[in-house]
């Protein structure tokens, strides 16, 4: 079950259950700049949940070309 986002904000973890990845691959967007992360901890992040949707429809036409 994925647990409702605080303030719009989600983990690592919760942003990968959904939109059917990793969390390492969130992170890897994160680092890569296709998602916005803020940290919250020396390892922890936090994505606003409402830019998910919008970076994996980025993701999918990137690789349609």
């Amino acid at each position: 079950m994925i647990a409702k986002p605080v303030d719009g904000l989600v983990s690592t973890k919760q942003a990968g259950e959904m939109i059917g990845v990793t969390p390492q691959t969130i992170r890897n967007w994160i680092h890569a700049g296709r998602l916005t992360g803020f940290r919250v901890g020396p390892q922890r992040f936090r994505i606003d949940a409402e830019e998910l949707p919008k970076a994996v429809e980025v993701i999918q036409t990137s690789y349609a070309r």
